[in-house]
């Protein structure tokens, strides 16, 4: 009898039985808000750091190193005249070692002009009618001219109770008097001035040099304009060394 081979039956998946499931995928995520907290925080601190460095810096060198004022240099320019309609414009030449200031005047065509000069003095004169306006520089000494309050040892002219005329030539004040050196019929006239470092002291010669008017018949028309051309008068910048 032949033996029965037995055969495995296929054994039937359970139809209740379900397959396992996927485990899911977890993703573990780290938490970084310490880290970015740290990272601002630094910032910050750099930040405030530099600031303050910032503003100590400038306030050291607002202290310590001010920025420099440059004070600008004053250099004389030559003085330029420009002669008015029928005047003509004389500049006297600069006599060295004399005090007497090297000057510009302006006058009428219709007055004369002469020159002398020569290496220790020069001599201008300005001649209408037989009036005479003259500036002399050369060696010579001076006196005071004493207007008011008491009359100070050494050379001295007291004008205390004498008239005078003040004219201004420039910053120079220039006053006239009548002068007892007349000659030939003539009235002369001498002039005081102040001086270029005082306004109130006075003396003779000028700062232009000896200044004298000489007239034939004194009137005011004939002062006036005798004075008119001494207000023209102005001192010539020294040159810059």
């Amino acid at each position: 009898m032949d033996q029965d081979k037995v055969v495995p039956q296929p054994i039937s998946p359970n139809p209740t039985q379900q397959p396992p499931a996927p485990q899911p995928i977890v993703i573990h995520k780290r938490n970084n808000a310490p880290l970015v907290g740290a990272i601002v925080f630094l910032a910050i601190v750099i930040a405030a750091t530099a600031i303050f460095f910032g503003m100590q810096n400038k306030d050291t060198q607002t202290t310590l190193a001010p920025s420099p004022t440059t004070i600008p240099t004053e250099i004389p320019t030559p003085t330029t005249v420009i002669a008015a309609p029928n005047q003509i414009v004389f500049t006297s030449p600069k006599m060295q070692d004399l005090a007497f200031a090297q000057y510009i005047v302006s006058y009428p065509q219709d007055w004369v002009k002469e020159e002398k000069k020569d290496e220790l003095t020069n001599t201008l004169t300005l001649t209408k009618n037989g009036n005479e306006i003259e500036i002399h520089q050369g060696p010579m000494g001076g006196n005071q001219c004493i207007f008011e309050g008491e009359v100070p040892d050494g050379p001295a002219n007291d004008y205390r109770t004498s008239e005078f005329v003040e004219l201004k030539a420039g910053e120079i004040t220039l006053r006239r008097l009548v002068s007892a050196s007349g000659t030939g019929g003539k009235t002369a006239y001498s002039l005081c001035s102040n001086s270029t470092t005082s306004a109130t002291s006075f003396g003779i010669p000028t700062v232009f040099g000896v200044i004298t008017y000489s007239i034939t018949s004194p009137s005011e028309e004939a002062l006036n304009e005798m004075d008119a051309i001494l207000t023209t008068l102005k001192i010539v910048p020294k040159p810059p060394k």
